[in-house]
């Protein structure tokens, strides 16, 4: 009984640790895939004056696959790689040496809440009848929109003041039209992004869904 009862315990750590692997090596093939986006012109789609980004999907996927903190462990990726960029960003250049904290915070919080309400949500969808494509394309869809709304509100409200008047230098923006400036952008490259998200994320989680039964069955 007691050999038994050790040969079980081995059995059940060691599928624990296999799990672990897998886990880890999953995260990184999504961080690699999104680092690939970021830094190559694959991670964007023109379309005339909508632009479509696809840096969102990799963390969305890690969010339903593996769970909010893995979401969030991915989205915190994703904020330290846009935030790289902030220095040669036309948005966030001017800004950047007087205010590189609270850049940080715009580029980092929304995108580490994306991937974590986005696992949340995925957890609240799979208990329903919503299982499956549908929920796995709603919360792609869900995911892409946090990622919009949550971005350029951070913009907004905590760079603000620093980008309006650099916009007002330049006699690009001024005070009355910023508002409706990112309003714009939020809804011509917001939607179309989303429905590519929902559309993408659903087709990427069916398949490693299927996948992972497979090797189950194995």
């Amino acid at each position: 009984m007691a050999a038994g009862g050790i040969i079980m315990t081995n059995n059940t750590s060691s599928r624990s640790r296999q799990v672990n692997v897998s886990q880890m090596v999953k995260i990184a093939v999504l961080i690699a895939i999104m680092l690939i986006l970021n830094y190559t012109p694959l991670g964007y789609l023109r379309i005339g004056p909508v632009e479509i980004t696809f840096l969102q999907i990799p963390v969305v996927v890690g969010a339903i696959m593996l769970g909010p903190a893995a979401g969030a462990l991915l989205g915190l990726v994703f904020g330290i790689t846009s935030l790289a960029q902030a220095p040669v960003s036309p948005v966030f250049a001017p800004a950047f040496t007087t205010v590189p904290v609270l850049i940080a915070i715009v580029c980092i919080v929304p995108r580490v809440l994306v991937g974590w309400l986005s696992g949340l949500f995925f957890r609240a969808v799979r208990k329903t009848r919503l299982n499956g494509l549908i929920g796995y394309a709603m919360t792609g869809f869900l995911g892409s929109v946090l990622n919009t709304v949550l971005f350029i509100s951070g913009v907004v409200v905590v760079l603000g003041k620093y980008i309006e008047s650099t916009m007002a230098a330049l006699d690009l923006l001024t005070g009355k039209t910023v508002a409706a400036f990112w309003a714009g952008i939020a809804a011509v490259n917001g939607i179309p992004e989303a429905i590519a998200t929902a559309i993408i994320v659903a087709a990427v989680c069916k398949a490693l869904s299927a996948l992972d039964k497979h090797r189950i069955k194995m």
